[in-house]
C-alpha cells in the first residue's frame, strides 16, 4: 500500500517561484538599508563642514512655524540629504516698483515673508561646487527642499567652510 503525503503537491518549488523569493529579499534588503542607513555617519578624510543659506521668498506668514531648528533638510528632488538647521530668520518680504515720476517705490507685501535658514552639512570640493553626497550646492544654486513639516524653493545666497 503507497502512502501518499498531502503536503508534497504544497512544497514544490520551481524557478519562477525562487526568481519571485529573491526579488523580495533583495527589496527588502534595499529598503531596510535605506532606512537604516545614514548618510552623516561616513566622513572620509577629504571633506568639509559647509553652513549655507537659502534664501526663501515671499513665503505666507502661516508657515513661520514649519521650519525648526535641527530639522534634516533633503532635496525633494533628487532625495538626497543635505543637512541640518542650525538657525532661522525672518524679514518682511518687500515690493519693489516705480512712481509716475520713475522713483522707486517700496513697500510691504501683506501677509508674506522672506525666510533665510542656516543649513549645515559635511561636503567635498568637485569641479567649483560643494558635494553634499551626490548633491551640488555653491551660491546661487537653487534649492528645492524640504523639512518635515515644509517643502519649498529657495537659493543657495551664502556658502562659507568650517576652517
Amino acid at each position: 500500500m503507497e502512502r501518499k503525503n498531502k503536503f508534497a503537491g504544497m512544497l514544490r518549488f520551481n524557478i519562477i517561484d525562487v526568481l519571485l523569493i529573491l526579488i523580495i529579499l533583495f527589496a527588502g534588503s534595499v529598503a531596510a538599508y535605506m532606512f537604516t542607513s545614514d548618510n552623516d555617519a561616513v566622513v572620509s578624510d577629504n571633506t568639509v563642514e559647509i553652513t549655507y543659506k537659502i534664501f526663501v521668498k515671499e513665503m505666507d506668514e502661516d508657515f513661520r512655524h514649519l521650519v525648526s531648528l535641527n530639522d534634516k533638510v533633503v532635496d525633494s528632488v533628487g532625495l538626497f540629504q543635505i543637512g541640518e538647521v542650525v538657525d532661522l530668520s525672518y524679514s518682511n518680504s518687500v515690493f519693489v516698483d516705480t512712481n509716475s515720476l520713475g522713483e522707486f517705490v517700496y513697500s510691504d507685501y501683506p501677509e508674506k515673508l522672506d525666510m533665510v535658514i542656516t543649513v549645515k552639512a559635511r561636503a567635498t570640493v568637485s569641479e567649483g561646487a560643494y558635494m553634499i553626497g551626490g548633491y551640488a550646492i555653491s551660491v546661487g544654486t537653487k534649492v528645492s527642499f524640504r523639512v518635515p513639516d515644509f517643502t519649498g524653493t529657495g537659493y543657495c545666497s551664502e556658502l562659507t567652510v568650517k576652517s
